[in-house]
């Protein structure tokens, strides 16, 4: 059970911040694939461009990415619940309100 000491305020990640988190995550589940994770703020709104070439398909990259934005794809998605190694426990908003997958093709 988590008590009030160990919840820590609401963290709100910058962009940036949440790329990089994302871009480690896909690296550490698909270390063959090589992926480029870039931020974007057409219109004022914060988004991260996922893309890469063969290995894992769309809708396997769409579940990890999910964490990491507001919307993956148009799909809504939530906080992510963090603790760390001490039981102090917060909830990370991400930094990007988007995220936009495209999977390329091996030529």
């Amino acid at each position: 059970m988590i008590t009030t000491n160990q919840l820590m305020r609401p963290i709100l990640e910058t962009a940036a911040a949440t790329a990089w988190r994302l871009r480690r995550r896909l690296h550490d589940l698909h270390p063959q694939t090589t992926f480029q994770v870039t931020t974007k703020r057409p219109r004022g709104v914060a988004e991260l461009h996922v893309s890469w070439t063969g290995g894992p398909t769309a809708e396997t990259i769409a579940s990890v990415a999910e964490v990491f934005a507001r919307t993956v794809d148009g799909r809504q998605a939530d906080a992510t619940l963090w603790a760390d190694a001490h039981g102090n426990v917060a909830l990370i908003y991400p930094g990007a309100e988007h995220v936009r997958l495209r999977r390329r093709s091996r030529q």
